[in-house]
């Protein structure tokens, strides 16, 4: 093999190497609607309960009335609130179903 020929393949294994790393880089994946919500959700429990001065898993999840071992798996995996659960939710931290389910990011930012 000459030189020149080892130096273009070189090349072109440098080339091929910088493509392929491009092409297996993933693009981010877009939150579906249900993704947003079920983490919205799960935001706002978090700081209505910090509003009552609930600081644990323990202390949110003894306020709402669930087990604490089942308000961790929903905060975990948030699609698996269970309606009645969201309304123990609302009612114990004294704010409408509405306002659990509603984005209210910005406000609490400030607080």
């Amino acid at each position: 093999m000459t030189t020149q020929t080892a130096e273009n393949l070189s090349s072109t294994r440098r080339s091929f190497a910088a493509r392929s790393t491009e092409v297996m880089a993933m693009p981010r994946l877009k939150l579906s609607a249900m993704d947003m919500a079920a983490d919205i959700v799960r935001r706002n429990i978090k700081a209505a309960g910090e509003l009552k001065n609930c600081h644990s898993d323990r202390q949110i999840a003894e306020r709402i009335g669930m087990n604490p071992r089942t308000y961790t798996d929903r905060k975990n995996h948030p699609k698996t609130w269970r309606f009645e659960e969201l309304i123990m939710a609302a009612a114990a931290f004294q704010v409408s179903l509405a306002w659990l389910m509603s984005d209210h990011a910005q406000e609490l930012k400030g607080e």
